[in-house]
């Protein structure tokens, strides 16, 4: 083979990978578990009691966690379960969406924009879920890459001071009613 045709080779195959993994991006998701994290759980509150009358974990989220990627399609809606420990004063949770190659990457770095919550002490399963004011994604292309991150803190001496243990995050996205298109597709509008 020529290198030419080599070089075609990888070239397309790099597409139809690239393709492939953006096209397996959810939209609306449920995680327990970010993707990575600066530091390790360290804390764990078990506690509650789910439908099944299964005891929940809480894990500690100091530090930054992210959660994704996940694909744009229009405003979301980040819901968290969040359970501020009984005996730390509490901090808030920080919670903001990065689109920058950093978060892709586990990277530190500031998201915008930023919601917090401070958790629910409430063990009813319908009350332990803290919903969040809608994220505007308007700034991010549609179809692009974006990465929920959770910041915590933790304080431990003169006072022990800590932002809430996480249970699980849920993103519900509301598609916009403009979405991508292709030039084939805008064609076919027209004839």
């Amino acid at each position: 083979m020529h290198r030419s045709t080599v070089a075609k080779l990888v070239f397309i195959g790099s597409l139809i990978w690239c393709s492939a993994v953006h096209a397996q991006a959810p939209t609306d998701v449920v995680l327990c578990d970010p993707g990575c994290s600066e530091v390790l759980p360290s804390g764990i509150i078990i506690d509650c009691r789910d439908e099944l009358g299964r005891d929940k974990l809480w894990t500690s989220a100091w530090g930054r966690s992210w959660y994704g990627p996940l694909r744009n399609t229009g405003p979301i809606e980040v819901s968290i379960e969040a359970r501020p420990p009984a005996t730390y004063e509490p901090l808030p949770l920080f919670v903001e969406i990065r689109a920058d190659p950093g978060a892709a990457q586990c990277r530190s770095d500031i998201g915008a924009p930023t919601r917090l919550t401070y958790g629910t002490m409430s063990c009813h399963p319908d009350s332990q879920w803290v919903t969040l004011p809608r994220y505007d994604l308007s700034w991010l292309a549609p179809d692009a890459h974006y990465w929920v991150q959770v910041v915590g803190f933790l304080i431990g001496t003169p006072v022990r001071i800590s932002s809430p243990f996480v249970g699980c995050l849920r993103v519900r996205a509301f598609p916009s009613a403009i979405a991508p298109s292709s030039w084939g597709q805008i064609k076919n509008l027209y004839r």
